[in-house]
């Protein structure tokens, strides 16, 4: 993500947000490469004030990405399910 913002940034005259990778501590390095702003989804599942269940935030919290897996569909094109 960092080094696309970066390229990004530099070749087109509109704002860029970064998603995908960015956490609330990697995030102003993002926005320093040249990003207008990041876009924090599943990050805020953890937020005190979430709607989510707190079971389910606390088996959030224990991801460690080794849970995911990477399928190919028809076409070859690359899905990575939890």
């Amino acid at each position: 993500t960092y080094v696309l913002i970066q390229q990004c940034a530099r070749s087109i005259n509109i704002p860029v947000f970064a998603s995908g990778g960015i956490g609330a501590h990697s995030a102003s390095a993002v926005v320093a490469g040249g990003a207008a702003g990041v876009v924090l989804d599943s990050q805020t599942y953890l937020c005190r004030d979430s709607a989510i269940p707190i079971d389910v935030q606390l088996r959030f919290e224990r991801l460690d990405g080794s849970e995911t897996a990477l399928l190919r569909d028809s076409k070859s094109n690359a899905i990575r399910v939890m």
